[in-house]
């Protein structure tokens, strides 16, 4: 199944209906990107839960399970994602100031604060995976947002001071991203 922004918006919907509580939802990877107008739609919906104890990511887990498959919800808490890829485990860690509370709510929730990750974290978060799509992605996002080589470097060297897996591999990318987006 893909989603699109009325699909993402949907779930957000259900979510807010099942949850008692404030909760603040950053749309991080496909789903930012679909809320920003920059794709179309996503095979999976990513969000990240901030101010949450792992007792009640588990418990807004199962809620969101009851209707949506497991692998087609991501869901990251209190700005660390770890993405498996090739039986390896990549961790990061967001700096705190990667979200943006959006303008205007697409919709009035009850219970849901969202929030927007940047699109410059956006491109950065997507570097160490670094796939097709992501690279597509990428592109799209410099094309937009006009950023420059710098500021992408600048935003890269704050994302390794905590990412945990192969650093030479990331960084390898990084140099690819660079010369694709960039030139050389």
């Amino acid at each position: 199944m893909t989603y699109d922004k009325e699909a993402f918006l949907e779930f957000l919907r259900y979510l807010d209906n099942k949850v008692d509580r404030h909760l603040e939802v950053v749309a991080v990877g496909g789903s930012a990107l679909s809320m920003l107008d920059l794709k179309a739609e996503t095979k999976d919906i990513d969000i990240m839960l901030l101010n949450c104890s792992d007792d009640v990511i588990l418990e807004i887990a199962d809620k969101i399970m009851e209707k949506y498959p497991e692998k087609e919800v991501d869901i990251w808490a209190n700005y660390k994602m770890a993405v498996h890829k090739d039986g390896r485990i990549f961790y990061q860690e967001f700096p705190r100031d990667c979200c943006n509370t959006l303008p205007t709510e697409p919709v009035a929730f009850k219970n849901i604060e969202l929030k927007l990750l940047n699109p410059l974290d956006i491109l950065v978060s997507k570097i160490g995976r670094n796939s097709a799509d992501d690279l597509s992605d990428m592109v799209s996002i410099v094309r937009r947002y006009a950023f420059k080589k710098e500021e992408v470097e600048n935003r890269f060297n704050l994302y390794m001071q905590s990412y945990g897996g192969s650093k030479s591999a990331v960084q390898s990318n990084f140099k690819y991203v660079i010369e694709t987006l960039f030139g050389s």
